[in-house]
């Protein structure tokens, strides 16, 4: 008589599909703004620029990288309940390496399209392959280990926050990469690293732990996610309140309430900050307790469709926008469209009621692609596409 272990009888979670398509739903939006419009993000939370349309269309799309970065450490933990820890990590550590190998051959053309790598920026994907690195080393430890190093990191990377890359001369490259936003330069080129990768590590570790949790029978589950979302919120507001520890930018009370609440907040994301981890993921969890449910409806089955192709929709969705957006400034203002900045840069210029209009017809055009992909993923067992 054979004997099914709880990890075999599991059925996947909806709700970290629907709140990973939900979550690539503003992204879109995030890179319509990026790849249609002249407000860069920046100048979307510099308050004394900023408008509050401008501000919440930034801010909303905080949520995007750290619940893509735990979801996929929860998705570690997931595969390695059906698989040995040598598999796992092997799963990884390929995996891995292959997102890195997207960052820097896809990703960086349709971010900086020119074939000569003057300039390549090192951004979220690249930040996912290398904490799947890493993660592949610690499925082979106790839960509690990688917990501890995970909080080590998320914590406190800020005690780091003093040194800058300057300080470490011939190694500052390594500083950038571990710590600290910044350009570096060899030659006549620039190697951009948007997301350092110390607190990202950290984030996929306490996502794999949390990958416990969701293995919960639903009830059980909605509550615990629903009440550590609560906490790591209630967190947020203590310690932006009351201490300076937890972000460099430091809120502001304003005369004018709306304000203050923007200056409050406002957190700052390259590195990411552990009150900026807070908010998001607090908020995010929570939702995703609400999100939580055995019956879907169309925008719940829409939503959990997109969050099942993520790579696939990442890699579609900046291609259509990249493509689009240069032939439209094309159309609009000829070879000037191609000036570098302050020139337009492929950029048509557009106003913000048009970057919305636009993210719609970018989600209707997306939809369909998704669909297929997903078909398609779904009837075929080539070994390459679980890597999407």
């Amino acid at each position: 008589m054979s004997h099914t272990t709880p990890a075999q009888t599991h059925t996947r979670n909806q709700a970290i599909d629907l709140l990973r398509g939900l979550v690539m739903v503003l992204m879109l939006l995030d890179h319509t703004r990026g790849f249609y419009s002249f407000y860069g993000s920046k100048l979307m939370v510099t308050l004394e620029l900023s408008t509050p349309a401008l501000f919440f269309t930034r801010w909303l799309t905080h949520f995007c990288a750290p619940v893509f970065v735990f979801l996929a450490g929860t998705g570690a933990y997931l595969h390695r309940q059906k698989h040995s820890p040598l598999e796992t990590a092997k799963f990884l550590w390929t995996r891995g390496l292959w997102l890195i190998l997207l960052e820097l051959t896809l990703m960086k053309f349709v971010w900086a399209p020119e074939p000569f790598y003057l300039f390549t920026p090192l951004q979220v994907i690249w930040v996912i392959g290398c904490s799947m690195i890493v993660l592949g080393f610690l499925c082979f430890l106790p839960t509690r280990i990688t917990l501890l190093f995970g909080l080590f990191l998320v914590v406190g990377h800020h005690l780091l926050d003093r040194f800058d890359a300057d300080l470490f001369g011939s190694y500052s490259f390594l500083w950038m990469l571990l710590h600290e936003k910044g350009i570096y330069m060899w030659g006549t080129r620039r190697l951009f690293v948007i997301y350092p990768l110390i607190p990202w590590i950290g984030v996929m570790a306490l996502g794999f732990v949390f990958g416990k949790w969701i293995q919960q029978e639903r009830t059980e589950r909605k509550r615990h996610v629903f009440l550590l979302g609560w906490s790591l919120l209630i967190a947020f507001v203590l310690l932006r309140s009351l201490f300076t520890y937890g972000d460099p930018l430091p809120w502001q009370p304003s005369p004018d309430l709306l304000y203050s609440i923007l200056s409050f907040i406002n957190c700052t994301k390259y590195p990411p900050s552990l009150l900026y981890l807070l908010m998001t993921i607090g908020l995010s969890l929570m939702l995703m307790s609400w999100l939580d449910r055995e019956h879907l409806g169309p925008l719940g089955r829409w939503l959990t469709l997109l969050g099942r192709v993520p790579l696939f929709y990442y890699i579609a969705h900046l291609y259509l926008l990249r493509i689009t957006g240069i032939v439209t400034a094309y159309i609009l203002v000829g070879t000037k469209a191609f000036q570098p900045p302050p020139g337009p840069a492929g950029k048509p210029g557009a106003d913000l009621l048009s970057v919305y209009l636009i993210w719609i017809a970018a989600l209707i055009i997306l939809t369909p692609i998704s669909r297929w992909f997903d078909k398609h993923k779904r009837q075929r067992t080539y070994a390459w596409l679980r890597y999407f």
